[in-house]
């Protein structure tokens, strides 16, 4: 068999996490992060599900090459940021490392809140069917802005798309 350049998911997941690039852009602040850890394990016994012992690139098999693991981890790690800040745990499960099998499809809602989060300007308001958006704890969440090119938007559902594939999505229904 010919080698080729592309290596395999798996040691594009690995070679990223040893560098560390990808889990430092969307840094979910400490108080989110335990009310995160308390929410995911609220939702897996809610749902009777048990969180997999072994991790699940995000891409599942796919061959990719490099650039585009790193694309997919990028923007599955900015939808956990947003799903944490907002309390959307059952959505959290599907993007987790080691994800339960055939979690439930993302909300629908969390991933327009996270379009709208990127495409809006920096700094203003986030609005969700013209009423704010409130953080687990309230406050108004902001917009983040920096997507002003609309392809960006096709990589995150072509992401989040591969990521319900890899999870068995397409056994329990379309997101």
């Amino acid at each position: 068999m010919p080698e080729t350049d592309t290596p395999t998911p798996t040691t594009c997941t690995a070679q990223i996490a040893q560098k560390g690039r990808v889990n430092q852009w969307f840094k979910i602040p400490p108080p989110c992060h335990r009310a995160m850890e308390m929410g995911i394990k609220a939702s897996l016994q809610w749902l009777s599900l048990m969180q997999s012992a072994t991790p699940l690139p995000v891409h599942g098999s796919k061959p990719l090459k490099c650039n585009s693991v790193v694309t997919y981890q990028k923007h599955i790690n900015s939808m956990r940021y947003l799903c944490a800040l907002i309390g959307d745990h059952d959505s959290q499960l599907m993007l987790m490392d080691n994800p339960p099998p055939c979690p439930p499809s993302m909300n629908k809602e969390s991933i327009v809140k996270f379009i709208k989060f990127k495409r809006e300007e920096e700094g203003t308001p986030l609005l969700y069917n013209n009423e704010l958006v409130l953080d687990i704890y309230g406050i108004p969440v902001v917009c983040q802005g920096g997507w002003n090119d609309p392809k960006i938007v096709v990589q995150l559902l072509t992401a989040l798309t591969s990521v319900h594939e890899a999870r068995g999505v397409e056994e329990n229904g379309p997101y």
